[in-house]
């Protein structure tokens, strides 16, 4: 059994309409998959208009990937290598298929990927410490596993019975045009101002306070690492500590004084 799911953080289409998010259903040739996109490409259109893809309401930037393999009529490296090849932006892929086959695409975004072998299972996620946050609350943390290699350019495949084959993709160039691609800029600074206001609001859920996660991210942090962070409350108050401690605050038995050492 394979199950697959995604938390949607919005920056194109309405989330309250739900064939804007993800998973995706898709169907290249007589293969049905079910598609999940982390990062955003900003060439979706130009895409649409090139391959003249067939219009669609959904109005998520990551169904133009959906379209590209569906164009090619199957399911393989192959056409995974020609979306991979043809969208421009920040990805890493995940395809469920029909068959139970769960395909991944490794662009500039994260991954890990751990297998549990005595199990007979995999489990993924964008980062080490949601996965292991994640382990921790199935009680999972208790058994041995090791860590699948998933590099930039890598095409992963694993099987119904754990089977893993690879290929590769060549990634698209980052463009550094500004002005050609300055409507995408603007979108993803709105993206990830949105996001640290999310973070914000809902650090109570992580039983964390407002004023830590803003004084991390004015700190630097940017808002994946906070989100990372908030995972894991050990690792959050050690950064919280951390930063206190570096601008000038004296922690001593939970309390803050202020003064330096």
């Amino acid at each position: 059994m394979a199950v697959m799911g995604h938390t949607r953080m919005t920056t194109q289409g309405n989330q309250k309409h739900n064939y804007n998010n993800h998973p995706f259903p898709g169907v290249a040739g007589d293969t049905s998959f079910s598609f999940a996109h982390n990062g955003i490409i900003y060439n979706d259109k130009e895409l649409r208009k090139k391959e003249k893809l067939p219009m669609t309401n959904i109005e998520t930037d990551s169904f133009v990937a959906v379209q590209l393999i569906e164009s090619k009529n199957k399911l393989d490296f192959d056409s995974l290598r020609y979306m991979a090849e043809s969208v421009e932006g920040s990805f890493t892929f995940s395809l469920l298929d029909e068959n139970n086959n769960l395909f991944f695409v490794k662009g500039s975004n994260p991954l890990c990927l751990l297998h549990f072998p005595v199990l007979g299972l995999y489990v993924y996620a964008s980062t080490e410490s949601i996965v292991k946050a994640a382990l921790r609350c199935l009680g999972l943390n208790k058994f041995a596993y090791e860590r699948i290699d998933a590099n930039e350019g890598d095409l992963i495949r694993i099987d119904k019975d754990g089977n893993i084959t690879r290929s590769q993709f060549t990634p698209a160039p980052t463009y550094t045009h500004y002005s050609k691609y300055k409507w995408w800029y603007d979108d993803y600074e709105a993206y990830y101002n949105t996001y640290e206001e999310t973070l914000i609001e809902m650090a109570h859920c992580f039983g964390a306070e407002e004023d830590d996660v803003i004084m991390l991210l004015d700190f630097g942090y940017n808002a994946d690492e906070v989100a990372d962070l908030l995972m894991d409350t050990g690792m959050f108050q050690e950064a919280v500590q951390e930063v206190k401690l570096m601008s000038g605050e004296y922690i001593y038995d939970n309390y803050c004084y202020g003064g330096v050492f």
